[in-house]
């Protein structure tokens, strides 16, 4: 195997190189921090077949190859201040475009794309930087995505385990980077460690301001939408995060005074749009238990465990079509892919049957998911909503109506703040009170007018 020697006191150059050079060009890569220990390597004369060196360091590695006639090929990094006449000398601009840096490296030893294509490349586990920000440390080597389009793209070690947390968050921000990854294999050593993590700082503090709550919340909201269909990570702590978000939930919209004042902070925090739904839907049925005759403090802790749980299997689909607002204008969006129709069209059976198998669930909470849609098998959408669903299921209907008709226009929130004025209250509850004309279902809507804005 092929031998490079990286020369350099670069912490980030010292992160990105050696793995990326031995995992797509094959060489291996022996890495020396400063010219006094490369040196002494070199006099040592090991076998190396090309030398990547700082800038800094450039001229005295350069004299010494030309004193001692030894003829390596050189990758300077940077731009020196000196200048080279040596042709096996070649000066890189840009020493953190890994990408390119390959590619030349496989032009120089004649490295065909072919082979480079044919090795065994890893497979790659995506985490948002948000995540990675409430870590202590650095729980894997993590890496970024580096692509000049869709089809053409490395993925070019950032961090080390056990590295600087603040020192990747920075390089992202300034770079605006926002997604890691980590390798597949590392996926549930990374998925403990925040869980660990979220855990504590909910748990924490039962004074966290609400803004910080909602955000930390939807955190964990969203890693346990990761997770939610993968039996491998179903653990014991992985469920004490559900509870522990849900229960934050109900904390979140008994502080909240109104509807607008909680749409606000969702919008200053730029919250995703199934995990936003959530909480309204969430704040909306709190509200409506209060004013129903039948209703209590228990159905609101009921329907926030519905509300949790209900569009998790969506959360992938709505992310990718950013600008779908509706379950079922996803099935009728030709760009929606046939499976994603499917997982949309079977997504409340599929959380009813799965919710069912966890320790806890509250009493007929899953057929409550079965049905929030309308529909007692789960599979589809109601045009009919009739009587033959759990009353519990009827208050969520109602509440999720209610709130899609609040967040479909965009004009109601602009400045990441919720114009009420442009939002009419009456003309919304006058729609949904055409759509639900059954008995039950009008005793749940009249009193959506008492649900404060």
């Amino acid at each position: 195997m092929a031998h490079t020697l990286l020369i350099s006191n670069d912490d980030l150059i010292n992160s990105l190189y050696p793995l990326n050079i031995n995992l797509y060009v094959g060489f291996d890569v022996t890495l020396k921090k400063t010219w006094d220990e490369a040196k002494k390597l070199l006099d040592a004369r090991p076998f190396i077949d090309l030398i990547a060196v700082t800038a800094e360091n450039a001229n005295s590695l350069v004299n010494y190859l030309k004193s001692e006639n030894l003829d390596i090929l050189v990758l300077v990094l940077g731009e020196s201040k000196g200048s080279f006449d040596n042709n096996k000398v070649l000066v890189i601009k840009n020493k953190y475009n890994v990408q390119d840096i390959l590619k030349i490296i496989a032009k120089l030893f004649n490295i065909t794309a072919k082979t480079m294509s044919e090795k065994i490349v890893p497979n790659y586990y995506p985490i948002p930087l948000k995540f990675v920000q409430n870590l202590e440390k650095i729980p894997a080597d993590m890496f970024i995505k580096v692509s000049n389009n869709p089809l053409d793209y490395n993925f070019n070690m950032l961090a080390q385990k056990g590295g600087s947390v603040d020192s990747v968050v920075g390089h992202c921000k300034n770079n605006q980077i926002e997604m890691l990854y980590i390798l597949s294999v590392d996926r549930l050593k990374l998925v403990n460690e925040l869980t660990s993590r979220l855990l504590v700082k909910l748990g924490s503090s039962a004074s966290l301001p609400v803004s910080e709550r909602l955000d930390l919340n939807e955190q964990g909201f969203e890693l346990v939408s990761e997770h939610i269909g993968d039996a491998q990570l179903i653990n014991e702590e992985l469920l004490s995060l559900h509870k522990t978000c849900i229960d934050s939930s109900k904390e979140i919209v008994k502080k909240m005074p109104n509807m607008k004042e909680l749409l606000d902070t969702l919008l200053n925090n730029k919250s995703g749009y199934v995990y936003t739904h959530s909480i309204l839907i969430s704040f909306v049925c709190n509200h409506i238990v209060k004013h129903v005759s039948w209703g209590g403090p228990s159905h609101a802790e009921k329907l926030a465990y519905i509300a949790f749980y209900h569009d998790l299997f969506l959360v992938p689909i709505f992310k990718k079509y950013p600008n779908i607002r509706d379950e079922e204008e996803l099935l009728f969006n030709p760009n929606v892919t046939a499976e994603e129709k499917e997982i949309v069209l079977n997504h409340a059976k599929t959380i009813g049957e799965l919710v069912a198998k966890f320790p806890k669930t509250p009493i007929g909470s899953d057929a409550i998911l079965r049905q929030h849609h309308g529909i007692v098998s789960g599979i589809g959408f109601a045009v009919d909503f009739k009587d033959d669903i759990a009353p519990l299921a009827k208050v969520f209907i109602v509440a999720e109506a209610y709130v899609k008709e609040i967040l479909k226009d965009p004009s109601y929130m602009a400045d990441n703040k919720m114009d009420l004025t442009k939002f009419n209250k009456m003309v919304a509850i006058d729609k949904i009170v055409r759509k639900y004309t059954k008995f039950s279902y009008t005793k749940i809507t009249e009193t959506l007018d008492k649900v404060p804005l």
